[in-house]
């Protein structure tokens, strides 16, 4: 009697794990054969500027490029759809339009969402960039020769005796 009582728990148990996996791949199945249309909060998405030529163009440049963050976006579409377009999603800033320095705050849009797919929110609707006047300096050029070649000798000159650089003033 003992005996069978074992067995009759055995067989409910692995009645159970295999309830548990067949549901788990029927649930599988459906998610991925319908291709719901789902909203989804996506975030690292890279910040592109646009517009830069225009703005070295007018006696500008950004400062901070390298310290604007990543920022998110929320998305919402089919699945696949969402999937597709998480690689080539961005956000948006142009500078063009900038024609003095200091701290700006820009519009944000975003671009590279595949077809179907609509952008519900942008983590940052504004984003600031510091701009500071393009400057020219020039640097006078320097040439270190060390060792001494085996044939003789040989006469380094430089072609310019100085290297115009553009930058930031500061």
């Amino acid at each position: 009697m003992a005996q069978e009582e074992k067995t009759k728990k055995k067989n409910r148990l692995s009645y159970m794990i295999l309830s548990v996996i067949i549901a788990i791949i029927a649930w599988i199945l459906v998610v991925y054969i319908t291709d719901p249309e789902i909203t989804k909060k996506f975030t690292g998405i890279p910040v592109e500027i646009t517009g830069e030529n225009v703005l070295a163009e007018n006696g500008f440049v950004i400062v901070n490029r390298n310290e604007i963050p990543n920022t998110s976006l929320k998305m919402s579409g089919r699945r696949s759809d969402l999937m597709k377009s998480l690689d080539k999603a961005r956000v948006v800033i142009d500078v063009s339009p900038i024609k003095n320095e200091g701290e700006i705050a820009l519009e944000t849009s975003a671009k590279g969402a595949k077809a179907g797919v609509s952008i519900e929110k942008i983590g940052a609707e504004t984003i600031s960039v510091s701009i500071e006047k393009i400057q020219s300096k020039a640097v006078p050029v320097r040439v270190v020769q060390i060792g001494t070649p085996k044939n003789g000798l040989v006469k380094t000159e430089p072609s310019d005796a100085t290297v115009e650089i553009k930058g930031a003033t500061s």
